[in-house]
Protein backbone atom coordinates (compact mmCIF):
# COMPACT_ATOMS: atom_id res chain seq x y z
CA UNK A 1 0.00 0.00 0.00
CA UNK A 2 1.36 3.40 -0.88
CA UNK A 3 1.79 6.25 1.58
CA UNK A 4 -1.05 8.21 -0.03
CA UNK A 5 -3.45 5.29 0.29
CA UNK A 6 -2.55 4.84 3.99
CA UNK A 7 -3.36 8.46 4.93
CA UNK A 8 -6.67 9.01 6.80
CA UNK A 9 -9.26 11.09 4.93
CA UNK A 10 -9.23 14.83 5.55
CA UNK A 11 -12.23 15.96 7.67
CA UNK A 12 -15.08 17.65 5.69
CA UNK A 13 -13.27 16.92 2.42
CA UNK A 14 -15.62 16.07 -0.48
CA UNK A 15 -15.39 12.41 -1.37
CA UNK A 16 -17.39 12.57 -4.61
CA UNK A 17 -17.82 15.00 -7.51
CA UNK A 18 -17.47 18.69 -6.56
CA UNK A 19 -21.06 19.33 -7.85
CA UNK A 20 -23.94 16.90 -7.43
CA UNK A 21 -24.69 15.19 -10.72
CA UNK A 22 -28.34 16.21 -10.75
CA UNK A 23 -27.53 19.91 -10.47
CA UNK A 24 -24.92 19.65 -13.21
CA UNK A 25 -27.53 18.23 -15.59
CA UNK A 26 -29.98 20.97 -14.62
CA UNK A 27 -27.49 23.73 -15.41
CA UNK A 28 -26.61 22.13 -18.71
CA UNK A 29 -30.29 21.93 -19.66
CA UNK A 30 -30.92 25.62 -18.91
CA UNK A 31 -32.20 27.49 -21.96
CA UNK A 32 -29.65 29.79 -23.55
CA UNK A 33 -31.49 32.84 -24.99
CA UNK A 34 -31.01 33.24 -28.72
CA UNK A 35 -31.28 36.96 -29.48
CA UNK A 36 -31.43 36.27 -33.20
CA UNK A 37 -34.48 34.04 -32.79
CA UNK A 38 -36.13 36.62 -30.58
CA UNK A 39 -35.54 39.32 -33.16
CA UNK A 40 -37.01 37.10 -35.88
CA UNK A 41 -40.11 36.52 -33.78
CA UNK A 42 -40.63 40.26 -33.33
CA UNK A 43 -39.58 41.30 -36.84
CA UNK A 44 -40.01 38.59 -39.50
CA UNK A 45 -37.44 38.36 -42.33
CA UNK A 46 -37.92 40.92 -45.08
CA UNK A 47 -39.50 43.52 -42.81
CA UNK A 48 -38.21 46.67 -41.12
CA UNK A 49 -39.05 48.08 -37.71
CA UNK A 50 -42.12 50.30 -37.39
CA UNK A 51 -39.89 53.17 -36.27
CA UNK A 52 -38.71 53.46 -39.90
CA UNK A 53 -42.22 54.27 -41.17
CA UNK A 54 -42.12 57.70 -42.80
CA UNK A 55 -45.21 58.75 -40.86
CA UNK A 56 -43.07 58.56 -37.74
CA UNK A 57 -40.92 61.39 -39.09
CA UNK A 58 -43.58 63.46 -40.83
CA UNK A 59 -46.10 63.54 -37.98
CA UNK A 60 -43.83 64.41 -35.05
CA UNK A 61 -44.24 65.32 -32.23
CA UNK A 62 -47.29 63.01 -32.22
CA UNK A 63 -46.15 60.06 -34.35
CA UNK A 64 -48.51 57.10 -34.71
CA UNK A 65 -47.92 53.65 -33.25
CA UNK A 66 -46.51 51.90 -36.30
CA UNK A 67 -46.23 48.21 -37.16
CA UNK A 68 -43.33 46.39 -38.78
CA UNK A 69 -43.63 46.34 -42.56
CA UNK A 70 -42.01 45.17 -45.78
CA UNK A 71 -40.32 48.22 -47.26
CA UNK A 72 -40.86 48.85 -50.97
CA UNK A 73 -40.48 51.71 -53.43
CA UNK A 74 -42.36 55.02 -53.47
CA UNK A 75 -43.95 56.80 -50.54
CA UNK A 76 -46.49 54.11 -49.68
CA UNK A 77 -43.72 51.51 -49.66
CA UNK A 78 -42.10 53.38 -46.75
CA UNK A 79 -45.32 53.51 -44.72
CA UNK A 80 -46.54 50.71 -42.46
CA UNK A 81 -49.86 48.92 -42.94
CA UNK A 82 -51.42 50.49 -39.84
CA UNK A 83 -50.87 53.99 -41.19
CA UNK A 84 -52.32 53.00 -44.58
CA UNK A 85 -55.64 51.75 -43.21
CA UNK A 86 -58.45 53.37 -45.26
CA UNK A 87 -60.16 55.03 -42.30
CA UNK A 88 -56.92 56.00 -40.54
CA UNK A 89 -56.47 59.73 -39.97
CA UNK A 90 -53.29 61.46 -38.80
CA UNK A 91 -52.45 64.88 -37.38
CA UNK A 92 -49.83 66.91 -39.23
CA UNK A 93 -48.67 69.84 -37.04
CA UNK A 94 -49.15 73.14 -38.88
CA UNK A 95 -46.09 74.61 -37.19
CA UNK A 96 -43.96 72.34 -39.39
CA UNK A 97 -45.91 73.04 -42.59
CA UNK A 98 -45.98 75.58 -45.42
CA UNK A 99 -48.15 75.44 -48.53
CA UNK A 100 -46.73 76.20 -51.97
CA UNK A 101 -48.32 76.43 -55.37
CA UNK A 102 -46.74 76.63 -58.81
CA UNK A 103 -47.89 76.35 -62.40
CA UNK A 104 -47.32 73.48 -64.79
CA UNK A 105 -44.27 75.24 -66.25
CA UNK A 106 -42.51 75.24 -62.88
CA UNK A 107 -43.44 72.00 -61.10
CA UNK A 108 -42.35 71.55 -57.52
CA UNK A 109 -40.69 68.22 -56.82
CA UNK A 110 -38.63 66.53 -54.16
CA UNK A 111 -35.02 67.02 -55.19
CA UNK A 112 -31.55 67.10 -53.67
CA UNK A 113 -32.21 63.98 -51.60
CA UNK A 114 -29.24 62.06 -50.30
CA UNK A 115 -30.94 59.25 -48.42
CA UNK A 116 -34.08 58.57 -46.49
CA UNK A 117 -37.10 60.85 -46.43
CA UNK A 118 -35.77 64.39 -46.28
CA UNK A 119 -34.57 66.64 -49.09
CA UNK A 120 -31.38 68.48 -48.22
CA UNK A 121 -31.53 72.23 -48.83
CA UNK A 122 -29.15 75.06 -48.08
CA UNK A 123 -28.25 76.09 -44.54
CA UNK A 124 -29.19 72.67 -43.15
CA UNK A 125 -32.85 72.91 -44.18
CA UNK A 126 -34.50 69.49 -44.51
CA UNK A 127 -37.97 69.20 -46.01
CA UNK A 128 -40.35 66.90 -47.85
CA UNK A 129 -42.95 67.94 -50.42
CA UNK A 130 -46.20 66.01 -50.06
CA UNK A 131 -48.24 65.31 -53.24
CA UNK A 132 -45.40 66.42 -55.49
CA UNK A 133 -45.80 63.53 -57.93
CA UNK A 134 -49.58 63.26 -57.83
CA UNK A 135 -50.66 66.21 -59.95
CA UNK A 136 -52.37 63.97 -62.46
CA UNK A 137 -54.40 61.87 -60.03
CA UNK A 138 -54.77 64.03 -56.94
CA UNK A 139 -56.82 67.16 -57.55
CA UNK A 140 -55.75 68.69 -54.24
CA UNK A 141 -52.10 68.51 -55.29
CA UNK A 142 -52.91 70.86 -58.18
CA UNK A 143 -54.26 73.41 -55.75
CA UNK A 144 -51.47 73.38 -53.20
CA UNK A 145 -48.56 71.24 -52.14
CA UNK A 146 -47.72 70.59 -48.51
CA UNK A 147 -44.10 71.17 -47.54
CA UNK A 148 -43.23 69.48 -44.26
CA UNK A 149 -40.04 70.67 -42.56
CA UNK A 150 -37.95 68.41 -40.38
CA UNK A 151 -37.44 71.33 -37.94
CA UNK A 152 -40.30 73.68 -37.23
CA UNK A 153 -38.03 76.75 -37.12
CA UNK A 154 -37.50 76.31 -40.86
CA UNK A 155 -41.22 76.40 -41.66
CA UNK A 156 -41.25 80.10 -42.58
CA UNK A 157 -42.26 82.13 -45.61
CA UNK A 158 -38.67 83.25 -46.07
CA UNK A 159 -37.35 79.68 -46.19
CA UNK A 160 -40.01 78.64 -48.69
CA UNK A 161 -39.21 81.62 -50.89
CA UNK A 162 -35.56 80.53 -51.05
CA UNK A 163 -36.47 76.94 -51.80
CA UNK A 164 -39.23 77.67 -54.33
CA UNK A 165 -38.82 81.22 -55.66
CA UNK A 166 -41.29 80.57 -58.48
CA UNK A 167 -44.10 79.47 -56.13
CA UNK A 168 -46.83 81.32 -54.29
CA UNK A 169 -47.70 80.46 -50.70
CA UNK A 170 -51.48 80.19 -50.24
CA UNK A 171 -53.36 79.90 -46.96
CA UNK A 172 -54.91 76.64 -45.76
CA UNK A 173 -57.95 75.99 -47.99
CA UNK A 174 -61.30 76.13 -46.26
CA UNK A 175 -62.19 72.59 -47.35
CA UNK A 176 -59.18 71.04 -45.59
CA UNK A 177 -59.97 69.62 -42.19
CA UNK A 178 -58.18 70.84 -39.06
CA UNK A 179 -58.26 69.23 -35.65
CA UNK A 180 -60.37 70.61 -32.80
CA UNK A 181 -57.55 72.92 -31.65
CA UNK A 182 -56.88 74.32 -35.13
CA UNK A 183 -53.17 73.54 -34.81
CA UNK A 184 -52.91 70.38 -36.94
CA UNK A 185 -54.01 69.36 -40.41
CA UNK A 186 -55.94 66.08 -40.60
CA UNK A 187 -54.41 63.88 -43.30
CA UNK A 188 -54.51 60.28 -44.48
CA UNK A 189 -52.32 58.07 -46.65
CA UNK A 190 -53.88 57.96 -50.12
CA UNK A 191 -52.75 58.08 -53.75
CA UNK A 192 -49.25 57.02 -52.63
CA UNK A 193 -48.83 60.14 -50.50
CA UNK A 194 -50.35 62.12 -47.62
CA UNK A 195 -53.52 64.00 -48.56
CA UNK A 196 -55.69 66.41 -46.57
CA UNK A 197 -58.99 65.05 -45.35
CA UNK A 198 -62.11 66.75 -46.67
CA UNK A 199 -64.74 67.32 -43.92
CA UNK A 200 -67.59 66.47 -46.31
CA UNK A 201 -66.32 62.96 -47.09
CA UNK A 202 -64.55 62.03 -43.88
CA UNK A 203 -65.93 59.65 -41.24
CA UNK A 204 -66.34 60.76 -37.64
CA UNK A 205 -62.94 61.43 -36.16
CA UNK A 206 -61.76 61.73 -32.58
CA UNK A 207 -59.64 64.75 -33.59
CA UNK A 208 -62.63 66.96 -34.29
CA UNK A 209 -64.53 69.16 -31.90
Amino acid sequence: MSDSESQPPTPNAPTGPCWPAGEVLEVMAEEIPDNNLRRLAVKPPGTVDGSECWCQQLLKPEPPSCSNFARKKNFAGHVCDKCKEPAKEHLLPLRRVRLVQAGRDAPIKNSGKKSGLWNKGEDGVEYFVVNSNQGGRNAQAKAALIVVFQKEEHATRETCTKLFPQATQPDIPGDWLLDSTGTSLVVSVKFDTLVPVCPCHAPCCRHRA
